[in-house]
């Protein structure tokens, strides 16, 4: 094995596809892929494919800017687009973009919660490139990208992240946290990387490219040698403890071929030499050989199956409080885990009955077991769940992530377990095991096959992959949804016993032998015969059909092995019981009766196929009436039958009847019935006597032979069963000794456990005190009528309630875990703020009411009072938690307030408003004061305070403005204004006044000026 260098991709034939190398980035995103397109050769043979999910530029202006900084042309991507080889393609962020036979095709953009382009297509490109596909994350805040990694790096594809130098880093460090990016480097070492993959473009060939350059006498990549991978994956075993040599050959040297080409090593044993350098890369190597692939409710027609008909089928058939047991081998991160338990709690929702839940979810990696455990998920790993599930199931964090609810993470539990050795959970309802066995060959296949059915209820179901199969193991299995891999376990075989010891290094496993003739003892494993229940409307489409199903009968307690001898010998009491059930294949399952005149074993291999073994002259009218069984529904017979059998003529009568098992497989019951005719006694001759009891005789003598060689038989074995008797009582003693030592660890066990639980009650109810206070809190944060934000000690946003969203008209998408002086295109970096929020976090400094004016491009001016105050966190970490008031409205109100005062107090008239005083028959009866600037003329000013205590009668005393007061009260009755001219009596020089009186709202406003110079005139 090794990758052999060229002198140029020139040089090479010309293959397809052509390798792709796709480009993710966001904000700064036009910076880096202008710098890696410089240093980038326009020669390599390469098709670079640029998504940027945000609009900051238009795609052809952006591509004007990109074409000057390369050879090579830069192009928008169009519908139907061809790939070329030295070329760059914008992919525009209106459409969802798929690569598809060298082509460039446009799809429809999904209606998701969020769109993540790069994601769908790198994910795109993985499924049709495979390992003729490059990844590389620039710079980018968000999380979209992640996943496609993910995706391109189990498909065989290299991937690439830039390094600190990116201006803005979240894109690259969630790919980091996620372990799917092979190297983080400057954009120039990754432009250096690509320019020598380039060179290696037999890493890129697909194998059917191989194979079709070999038929076409085209050189092609020498094999590989075998023995130098065995001894790699030895190697692999003793650093990391896992055997992986029954894993598929070429699956791994696709794996190892990938390291090589990473760390540019060319020969299979400079890259063991580098292994047993660096022991830290078997680890790297053993994550990507373990290919965790996994996504929410991945393929949507069998998780919509799963939820709508087989779960509901299943809790059904359950009784109050008997649980559901669930298990899921190699669970990766939980994404499938927590997608069947969503399904099962949606299932519960209709039932009248509590179902408990039990959900085992395993793995080989300790890593991935981790991450499931702790049930928290990026944007972009939600991408398929619904905004109803979303906001049912998940609740969001302060850092943007979404952590999957206590109801659903209390009934999963998460363990590591090799099911290929360790010994399996059993009395399951339902095993799911989705796209592990593609990766295994024949060997574990078959043991896994075998675990799953030992570990099953005999009404259990399993679940496969799309590609998955149960293969030759049909009587262990019977597929009833084959569109949807859903296979039910049949429990007309003997159950799979798992075996003690270590089969990973066995060729083959143990099978179910049948017994003489078939007629092996199979109590409580047998089908159940539900032949009192009508057959479903339908039956021949719906029960042979290939996609309608029915749902299960459930006259049956679940888990409860089938009594099939009790249900059979009901049947066989109307007919004479020599009989055999069949499955739909024609299989035999079960004898019942001599059967030796109508079948006989076929010489060869042991078959028990009901056409191999029945006589030749029944096999026609058999294969009618069993196929008219089928389709009508209804039982078939044949009469009449004759079968010759040595030298003997018999007549034989047919009888098929069809029924459903317990686990809804059809099955038909097949009755044989030999007829005595009525015939005359002939009268035999003396020598035909003769000659019969001659051969009587014989047939005697060699029973007795062998009736002798039987009891011979028997006594050797009794003496082995008396040897084997005495080992057992030996190794009972043994138990026995071994059993009191359990029971003295099961009592110190049990002590411990009630000690748990106590210290587990108590965790328990501090933890539910600590989320009611969190709750309680959060409904307070979000319900405050300020804006109220908490940033980290960097300044970026952890939180923010709803009035700051509405306030500031931002997104919580695009704020949440941003810097603050990010946010709306940088309106918030503020000198001032700077300065302040530098001294709290680092002064631990308050700030109490400070206001502040500023612009912003979409609000206009704003006035804003802050206050500000350093907190600390879980784990110590210090936040900010800063307040902000809108004042806006309320400073311009007090402005107004001010130029009203002033002109008020300026202005040559006296302005007084008085509200009406009224008595209990709402008789204007008094006037008070409403106080709004000082009198005019000589009277003297009473402070506020006596104004509002002091009536209008009180104040104004006089003879003049007391009958005044009648002409006010018609004013506030009727709104007619009044104005009038009087002298002042008490002015030392002649003066008039002008009184005029206004309604306002339920009293009125008298505004009174001097016009002593018109009347003097």
């Amino acid at each position: 094995m090794d990758l052999s260098d060229h002198t140029g991709p020139d040089s090479l034939t010309p293959i397809q596809p052509i390798p792709i190398v796709a480009i993710g980035a966001s904000a700064g995103g036009p910076e880096g892929i202008s710098e890696l397109l410089t240093h980038l050769s326009p020669t390599s043979g390469w098709a670079f494919m640029y998504i940027q999910p945000t609009d900051t530029d238009q795609p052809d202006l952006l591509s004007n800017r990109l074409a000057p900084l390369t050879q090579m042309p830069v192009l928008d991507a169009q519908d139907r687009t061809p790939i070329n080889a030295n070329h760059v393609y914008i992919i525009p962020v209106h459409a969802d973009v798929h690569v598809m036979n060298g082509q460039l095709v446009f799809r429809e953009r999904p209606r998701r919660p969020a769109h993540l382009p790069i994601d769908r297509f790198f994910i795109s490109l993985a499924e049709q490139q495979g390992a003729a596909s490059i990844g590389v994350l620039l710079s980018g805040l968000s999380t979209d990208g992640t996943l496609g990694l993910k995706a391109l790096k189990a498909a065989n594809g290299i991937t690439f992240a830039q390094d600190g130098t990116a201006k803005f880093q979240g894109m690259s460090v969630s790919a980091q946290a996620e372990g799917v990016v092979d190297k983080v480097l400057p954009i120039r070492d990754i432009a250096r990387e690509l320019d020598w993959l380039s060179h290696q473009q037999d890493f890129f060939q697909d194998r059917a490219v191989i194979e079709s350059s070999a038929e076409n006498g085209q050189p092609q990549p020498p094999e590989p040698d075998n023995g130098e991978l065995m001894a790699l994956l030895q190697l692999v075993r003793k650093f990391v403890g896992v055997d992986f040599s029954h894993y598929k050959t070429a699956t791994i040297r696709r794996r190892v071929l990938r390291r090589m080409a990473l760390y540019k090593l060319r020969l299979l044993t400079d890259y063991m030499d580098y292994l047993r350098q660096h022991p830290t890369e078997a680890g790297l190597l053993y994550n990507d050989l373990l290919i965790n692939v996994t996504s929410f409710f991945r393929d949507t027609d069998t998780m919509e199956y799963l939820g709508k008909v087989l779960f509901p089928q299943l809790l059904a058939g359950k009784t109050e409080n008997e649980p559901f047991r669930l298990w899921i081998p190699a669970c990766s991160t939980g994404e499938e885990v927590y997608s069947l338990a969503i399904l099962l709690l949606e299932a519960q929702d209709n039932l009248d009955k509590s179902i408990p839940t039990q959900i085992f979810a395993t793995d080989l990696s300790g890593r991935v077991i981790t991450q499931a455990r702790m049930g928290r998920f990026s944007v972009s790993q939600l991408a398929n769940v619904s905004p109803k599930r979303l906001s049912r199931f998940f609740t969001r964090d302060q850092d943007g992530y979404y952590c999957i609810s206590k109801i659903i993470r209390d009934v999963c539990v998460f363990a590591t377990h090799n099911v290929f050795v360790d010994p399996p959970f059993s009395r399951l309802d339902l095993i799911s095991c989705r796209n592990l066995l593609i990766y295994t060959d024949t060997t574990l296949q078959r043991k896994a096959i075998a675990t799953f059915h030992y570990a099953l209820n005999p009404t259990g179901y399993l679940i496969l992959g799309k590609a998955e199969t149960v293969g030759s193991y049909t009587t262990l299995f019977t597929q009833v949804a084959k569109t949807f891999k859903v296979y039910a376990r049949k429990t007309s075989v003997t159950r799979s016993v798992f075996p003690l010891v270590d089969l990973l290094h066995q060729r083959s496993i143990i099978k179910p032998h049948p017994g003489d003739n078939g007629q092996q003892e199979r109590t409580n494993t047998s089908p159940s015969l539900n032949l009192s229940a009508p057959l479903p409307p339908g039956y021949p489409t719906e029960m042979w059909g290939k996609k309608a199903f029915q749902p299960m009968s459930m006259h049956y307690k679940p888990g409860q092995p089938d009594d099939l001898d009790q249900r059979v010998n009901g049947l066989l009491s109307q007919y004479t019981p020599a009989s055999v059930v069949i499955n739909k294949d024609m299989e035999i399952i079960r004898f019942q009766g001599s059967t030796s005149l109508f079948l006989e074993p076929a010489s060869g291999r042991a078959n028990f196929n009901l056409l191999k073994m029945a006589r030749p002259e029944l096999l026609f009218d058999l294969r009618t009436a069993i196929n008219k069984a089928h389709k009508s529904g209804q039982p078939a017979s044949k009469t009449g039958l004759l079968i010759r059998v040595r030298e003997e003529t018999y007549h034989i009568t047919i009888n098929a009847v069809p029924f459903l098992s317990q686990s809804q497989e059809p099955l038909v019951l097949v009755i044989f019935n030999e007829v005595t005719p009525a015939i005359l006694t002939p009268s035999a001759p003396s020598q035909l006597r003769n000659r019969r009891i001659k051969q009587l005789e014989d047939e005697l003598a060699a029973l007795r032979d062998d009736m002798r060689s039987i009891l011979e038989e028997q006594d050797a074995g009794r003496e082995e069963l008396q040897s084997a008797n005495e080992e057992i009582i030996s190794s009972n003693e043994e138990l026995q000794s071994i059993n009191e030592e359990l029971e003295t660890s099961k009592e110190e066990i049990q002590s411990n456990n009630e000690e748990l639980q106590t210290i587990n009650q108590e965790l328990q109810l501090s933890n539910d005190q600590l989320s009611e206070a969190y709750d309680y809190s959060d409904a307070i944060f979000g319900t405050i009528r300020e804006t109220v934000i908490i940033l980290d000690k960097d300044l970026r946003v952890r939180s923010a309630n709803r009035a700051f969203f509405k306030t500031f008209r931002l997104e919580s998408d695009d704020t949440i875990g941003r810097l603050l002086y990010e946010l709306g295109n940088q309106q918030w970096d503020i000198p001032a703020l700077r300065s302040l929020l530098d001294k709290v976090i680092n002064d631990n400094t308050s700030i109490q009411a400070y206001e502040m004016t500023h612009h912003f491009q979409d609000l206009g001016e704003k006035v804003l009072r802050l206050n500000a105050r350093k907190v600390v966190r879980l784990q110590g970490q210090a936040a900010i938690l800063l307040a902000i008031e809108d004042i806006t409205d309320h400073s311009q109100v007090q402005r107004l307030l001010v130029f009203l005062q002033s002109i008020l107090t300026h202005a040559p008239v006296n302005i007084q408003l008085f509200k009406s005083v009224r008595n209990e028959r709402n008789t204007i009866v008094d006037f008070q004061l409403v106080p709004l600037v000082n009198d005019l003329g000589q009277r003297a000013n009473p402070s506020v305070e006596e104004l509002y205590r002091t009536s209008f009668k009180a104040r104004y005393s006089d003879t003049e403005q007391i009958s005044l007061f009648t002409q006010y009260v018609q004013v506030v009755e009727t709104g007619d204004p009044l104005q009038i001219e009087l002298p002042n009596e008490l002015a030392t020089q002649p003066e008039w006044h002008q009184i005029t009186a206004n309604r306002f709202e339920d009293g009125i406003l008298l505004v009174t000026s001097t016009i002593a110079k018109r009347h003097r005139h």
